[in-house]
């Protein structure tokens, strides 16, 4: 999976699925990038802690989980 790091976040925000996405475009959009799924993760912790955000565009909300990820490299 590819990503763009935002060094001023704590935070990698990944995407599990498309089905908050309202209109067809937003769908397509969403789409476009590829999908997160913890359950092909050996490392990873459903934290049980829920989230949501609101952007001036939109909004999300979500669960936290933890993950180990690699960045370069193998």
């Amino acid at each position: 999976m590819s990503v763009q790091i935002d060094t001023g976040s704590s935070d990698l925000w990944v995407n599990p699925n498309c089905i908050a996405a309202g209109s067809a475009d937003q769908v397509a959009f969403c789409q476009y990038f590829p999908v997160y799924d913890p359950h092909f993760s050996s490392t990873a912790v459903d934290t049980g802690i829920s989230m949501s955000l609101s952007y001036e565009t939109g909004s999300c909300s979500g669960e936290y989980l933890l993950d180990t990820v690699a960045v370069g490299g193998k």
